[in-house]
């Protein structure tokens, strides 16, 4: 198994695939279904190993801590050559984002429980729907609002699990790819609509090697927690309430009809957004504009 490394907030967790956190807006939660909404630029990303104040169990090569305000959303973008593709699981708590069965680093195919990278560029949220995913948004872990709680009961982990695997050697060669916990640990709760799709995949999943290439825990932390444990001053957020409002900025869509999507799991579908489970925000409906795809 490989030591996954941070670099320029990113982890690789092999050399040839990496992995970043990067922030965005929260869209509104308001029964409407949105395009993708614009990258903000990568989240800080630092190894939790070297530093004392953290829990002894995160104190090892595969724990990572990132910063997170709650008025930001995030989404996981992936970074693997045409060549050389990855099957990715990812877990938020202990939830398979993608079914929302229990975490394990085993690949299933039905129904599909990883995706494929590429043609998979990146993943906003939890698949709830036919082309729909909800946001992924930070929510205090113990608060019953992350996914985890609401489908076990129970809130453990938080943070996101990534396991990466590699193809069997040779498999798919001939082929090509078409097109001790506070309210200052953060979990996972669902977040508004968006339009986004999980591509079946397409090598089949005897084509990857069973044993996971590495296995990482991102841990998401409040921003004083961040700058308390790594001695950092707290990172700045291009994100506030007016954020929208004062500069109109843009939505994206992304052309990718023709690639399918996976069947959503019937467990997900029936997880509540957070505005459903605290007192709702009142944020004044937005101005979209479709413009070009995120830049891959």
């Amino acid at each position: 198994m490989n030591h996954p490394v941070a670099q320029h907030d990113r982890v690789r967790l092999d050399p040839a695939f990496r992995i970043s956190l990067q922030r965005t807006l929260r869209v509104p939660d308001d029964g409407r279904t949105y395009p993708l909404p614009p990258g903000l630029g990568r989240l800080p990303l630092r190894a939790a190993a070297p530093y004392s104040g953290v829990p002894q169990e995160w104190r090892n090569a595969n724990h990572f801590l990132v910063p997170l305000y709650r008025r930001e959303a995030a989404w996981l973008h992936f970074q693997a050559a045409p060549s050389d593709p990855r099957a990715v699981k990812v877990a938020v708590g202990t939830i398979n984002a993608v079914n929302g069965e229990g975490w394990d680093a085993v690949l299933k195919s039905a129904p599909q429980n990883y995706l494929v990278c590429p043609p998979q560029p990146w993943l906003d949220g939890f698949k709830t729907g036919p082309n729909i995913i909800r946001q992924f948004i930070a929510v205090p872990l113990g608060s019953g609002l992350t996914v985890e709680g609401q489908l076990t009961g129970r809130e453990i982990a938080g943070g996101i699990q990534i396991a990466s695997f590699r193809p069997k050697p040779g498999a798919i060669a001939e082929l090509q790819v078409t097109a001790k916990q506070s309210e200052r640990v953060l979990g996972m709760g669902a977040g508004g609509q968006i339009q986004q799709r999980i591509y079946p995949d397409p090598y089949g999943v005897d084509k990857w090697n069973p044993v996971a290439t590495a296995v990482i825990q991102i841990h998401l932390l409040e921003i004083a927690e961040f700058a308390a444990w790594t001695g950092e001053p707290p990172p700045p957020s291009p994100v506030d309430a007016e954020t929208y409002t004062r500069f109109g900025l843009p939505w994206f869509e992304i052309y990718d009809s023709d690639r399918g999507d996976v069947p959503a799991s019937e467990a997900l579908s029936g997880v509540k957004p957070v505005d459903d489970l605290t007192k709702p925000v009142d944020i004044k409906a937005k101005q979209i504009r479709p413009i070009a795809p995120r830049k891959k």
